[in-house]
């Protein structure tokens, strides 16, 4: 991974060629999909402001490359959210640049954003956001369904209508197609399905080589014998797997997991990191993962530390421990922070923070 303070300018070639080192180093091959030589996802000069211009992200750069895991720490509201939703395109930041292999988001539409978000990227996130009036299969298979939806239904208005009301999962049906949904039928208040298109339960019935891929990636997170279940016969395990297989079931390019174990126990979340592990060493996926766990946060290569919207520091091959002190330091320096001003050193780290780091460097 590459990232600089401060939005600094840097040439491709620089970028590119500390891409290519640190790939290098991990043994990455390129990932499934449309992999960029410079990395899977580039940041350039990215912050986002809220009203009033207040920052919640200031500018950064940032090179994941292909095939690698990266954790993304920090205290409450220092920003990691922000970094997820405009690195993923959920959020537009108020400046710089979002490459998601090689394709630049800000030059899309909000059509086409959504279709790149739909086929090129995966999610996964804390509360499982399964659709229940569907099985297991059919929500592994609802992103390769929805890829052919404008045929299956009336309009994309009307089908993104049907997966608000199919859903207790806004977060997800948000992250997969942003349509604003039509006028509900009066007498019901429900969407109105097309008769002479609408097959099942769910927004529509998955093809044969749908089911096959929702069986295989349903295999892969070791759920096979349950693709007919309901979610609520599911434990928080069970879901949290499914959603994985739904995330990989496209080949993203791209899997962002916000907290996905942040409501595991200890052994679950375990197994739920191990898959996404296996996703990065074993299929080339590029994992990026917002936590507050050092020990799902040391599973990954590259652990970026965020304090007050700003990148803070990163540890590559880290501990659990290691982790610990370094989030521990990190909270102290923001508790001195809010007490009263600091001035910062000139290359923006605290003493404490450089001790830590050194402290825990291998």
């Amino acid at each position: 991974m590459f990232w600089r303070r401060g939005g600094h300018p840097r040439t491709e070639a620089e970028a590119a060629a500390t891409a290519t080192a640190t790939a290098g180093r991990a043994g990455a091959g390129p990932a499934s999909g449309t992999g960029s030589p410079a990395g899977a996802l580039v940041l350039e000069g990215v912050h986002r402001e809220y009203e009033r211009g207040v920052p919640a992200l200031h500018p950064l750069d940032l090179t994941v490359p292909s095939g690698r895991f990266l954790a993304v720490m920090g205290p409450s509201g220092c920003g990691k959210s922000t970094l997820l939703q405009c690195a993923a395109g959920l959020d537009r930041p108020t400046g710089g640049t979002v490459r998601i292999g090689g394709t630049d988001l800000s030059s899309l539409s909000e059509t086409r954003l959504t279709r790149l978000r739909r086929e090129r990227l995966g999610f996964v996130f804390q509360a499982h956001n399964l659709v229940p009036s569907l099985s297991v299969l059919e929500n592994v298979a609802l992103p390769l369904m929805l890829g052919r939806a404008r045929s299956m239904f009336a309009g994309p208005r009307r089908l993104a209508r049907t997966l608000a009301a199919l859903s207790e999962s806004p977060e997800y049906v948000r992250s997969i197609d942003d349509a604003d949904p039509p006028p509900c039928d009066r007498t019901h208040q429900t969407p109105r399905a097309d008769p002479r298109t609408s097959t099942g339960r769910g927004p529509s019935r998955a093809t044969a080589g749908d089911e096959l891929r929702a069986r295989d990636a349903l295999a892969a997170v070791g759920l096979a014998e349950r693709a007919d279940a309901s979610p609520a016969e599911l434990s928080g395990g069970q879901s949290q797997r499914v959603a994985i297989a739904r995330a990989l079931v496209t080949r993203p390019d791209i899997v962002f997991a916000d907290e996905p174990t942040g409501a595991l126990d200890p052994a679950t979340a375990q197994e739920v990191l191990a898959l996404l592990r296996r996703a990065v060493d074993r299929d080339g996926h590029t994992v990026v993962m917002v936590t507050h766990d050092p020990v799902a946060a040391a599973r990954a290569d590259e652990i970026l530390f965020l304090g007050q919207g700003r990148v803070v520091d990163c540890l590559e091959g880290a501990d659990p421990g290691q982790v610990r002190r370094f989030m521990g330091a990190l909270g102290r320096d923001a508790e001195r922070r809010q007490a009263g001003p600091v001035k910062a050193p000139a290359d923006t780290r605290t003493p404490v923070l450089s001790t830590a780091h050194e402290g825990a460097a291998r």
